[in-house]
């Protein structure tokens, strides 16, 4: 794992490549709340929801913090899973968990990797002319899906600015250990 100013950032094969960015003026979500930090551009809007557990009568429940611009969605979702589902370990838990969260004929790329020292899975979506990055991590019981969603025209067109919003959105995301 490598260091750039103190703040860990992922590395091909180990960690995902995301780098600090700038978060001077972007807006952090509550944090004992969440259990993790996280920034987003403008202050987002909070959801529940309960989430029906395939072969179950059990639901879980699901908070996300949602924030849209006119080229642009960020956003964080995350749940305590059962304790039973976490003893199987991270690999499988990440492995089938994104058949879960995401449209399975949508996905381009996906890998195993770390975020900080936490299990991740990272995925590229595309669908309807938009690009879609994300990354489950496993803490402990807790699942947190962080996505940023863009049009894909706009990523080619401004692809550094882009990756520069990418980068500071998910490299502010840190769980608490």
């Amino acid at each position: 794992m490598a260091s750039l100013s103190g703040i860990e950032y992922f590395i091909e094969g180990v960690n995902s490549n995301y780098k600090k960015g700038n978060i001077a003026n972007w807006k952090k979500i509550d944090e004992n709340e969440v259990n993790a930090a996280l920034y987003f551009p403008q202050t987002p809007e909070k959801l529940n929801e309960k989430y029906p557990i395939p072969k179950s009568q059990s639901k879980l429940d699901l908070k996300h913090y949602i924030y849209k611009d006119a080229a642009h969605n960020y956003s964080l979702t995350y749940t305590t899973l059962p304790k039973s589902w976490t003893k199987w370990g991270s690999s499988l838990v990440l492995g089938v968990g994104v058949n879960y969260v995401v449209n399975k004929g949508t996905i381009v790329s996906k890998k195993k990797c770390k975020h900080y020292d936490f299990p991740a899975l990272e995925y590229k979506l595309k669908s309807n002319g938009k690009t879609t990055t994300g990354m489950l991590v496993l803490v402990k019981d807790h699942m947190y899906k962080i996505e940023f969603e863009q049009n894909s025209d706009i990523a080619e067109l401004n692809a550094e600015a882009e990756q520069d919003l990418l980068n500071t959105f998910f490299s502010s995301f840190k769980p608490k250990t």
